[in-house]
C-alpha cells in the first residue's frame, strides 16, 4: 500500500470529502501552486482555487510558487491574492507560511530556529502594518 508523506497539486483532491478527510487523517502534506494550477487552466482564478476545502478540513499544505517567471507570479503575490480573491484570512496566511518551514526536510534544530524566526518577524509585521480591524 502507498503511503505518501506529501501530494504535489493534489488536483481533483478538493472534489472529494472523503480523500480530504483521509489527507487529513495519515497528516499527508499537500504542495499546492495557485499560479501554476491558473495558469494551465485547471482554476479560473484565485477565487475559483480550491484553498479553501483544504484548510477547512485541516488538510496539511504547503503554498508554492513554482517557476514563478513562467506561471507569472512570485510568492509573495500569491499569499496576496490568496487574502485579496481567495478567503483566506491573515492568520491562516502565517500559518500556511510556516507550515512550509514546519514540512521543510530541514534538520529539527535548523527547523525550529527557522519557526522561531518566522513567528518573530512576523509578530513585528502585524505590529507594524496590521490594524486590529484588518483582522
Amino acid at each position: 500500500t502507498l503511503r505518501p508523506e506529501r501530494l504535489l497539486d493534489a488536483r481533483g483532491a478538493a472534489e472529494s470529502a472523503e480523500l480530504l478527510e483521509r489527507l487529513r487523517s495519515e497528516t499527508v502534506t499537500v504542495c499546492l501552486s495557485p499560479s501554476r494550477g491558473i495558469q494551465q487552466g485547471w482554476y479560473e482564478g484565485y477565487a475559483n482555487f480550491p484553498i479553501r476545502q483544504f484548510l477547512d478540513v485541516g488538510v496539511p499544505l504547503v503554498v508554492g510558487a513554482d517557476m514563478p517567471v513562467l506561471f507569472g507570479a512570485s510568492l509573495t503575490e500569491i499569499y496576496t491574492r490568496l487574502v485579496e480573491d481567495g478567503g483566506v484570512g491573515l492568520d491562516e496566511l502565517e500559518n500556511l507560511a510556516l507550515a512550509a518551514v514546519h514540512q521543510s526536510l530541514l534538520p529539527e534544530d535548523e527547523r525550529k530556529k527557522m519557526e522561531e524566526d518566522f513567528r518573530t518577524e512576523y509578530a513585528r509585521l502585524r505590529d507594524e502594518h496590521i490594524t486590529p480591524e484588518a483582522l
